[in-house]
């Protein structure tokens, strides 16, 4: 049961943050916009997504212990670090393309708009 409640909190916040992208890029030609809607849609996933894994790792650390064996130990990145890092990595790279569709005249304001998370 927790797990639908989050999962249905997840679907509300990728909606809200899809809602906001798609105001924010109304600024691109219709036929753009219709293009790049998979790639605003993928944004607001793995925007929502990184906020989620960025409370899991501040709860959890960056670290973790593992033991291969009775004699192999130690402590590695954390799984959820790794999937952080390239959701992020990910994300700067659809919002660089998307930035780059915009009209010149928009650019600057499209990423201040994009900082400004409500």
């Amino acid at each position: 049961m927790a797990v639908a409640a989050d999962r249905l909190g997840k679907e509300r916040a990728v909606k809200k943050e899809l809602k906001r992208l798609e105001e924010i890029f109304s600024c691109l030609e219709r036929n753009k916009f219709e293009t790049m809607r998979g790639l605003i849609q993928t944004v607001a996933y793995l925007s929502v997504s990184a906020r989620e894994l960025e409370k899991i790792i501040n709860e959890n650390g960056y670290l973790e212990e593992y033991q291969n064996g009775e004699k192999q130990k130690g402590v590695k990145q954390s799984e959820y670090v790794k999937i952080y890092t390239a959701y992020c990595k990910q994300l700067v790279s659809a919002i660089k393309t998307l930035v780059a569709e915009a009209p010149p005249a928009k650019k600057k304001s499209l990423l201040n708009e994009l900082k400004n998370e409500k």
